[in-house]
């Protein structure tokens, strides 16, 4: 399932949102200044092996 999240500024419900993601086993995407970065829990197997090639 792919849910989006837009703000144009972070307050504490998204970051509690993205933390509530990682702690599923989720994967986040989220923007920096020049691309995107995908972020899961190091401590979730199943999010790890979505990132294994």
């Amino acid at each position: 399932m792919i849910e989006y999240i837009v703000s144009e500024s972070l307050d504490d419900r998204i970051i509690e949102r993205a933390v509530s993601f990682l702690n599923n086993g989720s994967i986040i995407c989220f923007p920096t200044n020049t691309s995107w970065v995908l972020a899961a829990s190091p401590f979730s197997m199943q999010a790890v092996k979505t990132f294994t090639i």
